[in-house]
């Protein structure tokens, strides 16, 4: 049987869910965050590892990751962010970057670069 285009991707969600369900009934606490990272195995780079972390503080933006709030005073579930990776995606039946993911890393790099220089200078003039 041949894998249709996002099956893959739609899987990977449902089973996700599941277990960010599963943390959230087997975690007592009224505010947390869980912390998904997911990258590929170095030997078999089509199989994703993935981690779930709980932690009390919202920690910053990390690559490969996803970050939840649960807050189950409001039964609240909010995906604040969701980042790519650093390996580069590849196109298919080819070696090379798809240009869409240079091109994103491209226009991340400036506004990451930009923030840091307005930091420098709100700093300097203080």
């Amino acid at each position: 049987m041949t894998q249709q285009l996002g099956e893959t991707r739609e899987q990977m969600a449902r089973d996700l869910m599941k277990r960010i369900e599963k943390i959230i009934n087997e975690t007592p606490r009224e505010k947390y965050y869980i912390l998904v990272h997911g990258k590929p195995f170095p030997n078999q780079p089509n199989v994703i590892k993935m981690k779930y972390v709980i932690i009390d503080r919202k920690p910053s933006m990390m690559l490969s990751c996803m970050l939840f709030e649960v807050d189950n005073r409001k039964g609240s579930l909010k995906l604040l962010w969701a980042l790519p990776g650093d390996w580069p995606v590849l196109a298919v039946d080819q070696k090379e970057p798809v240009p869409e993911t240079i091109a994103s890393y491209n226009r991340l790099d400036r506004v990451i670069k930009l923030k840091m220089t307005n930091r420098f200078f709100e700093k300097e003039s203080a």
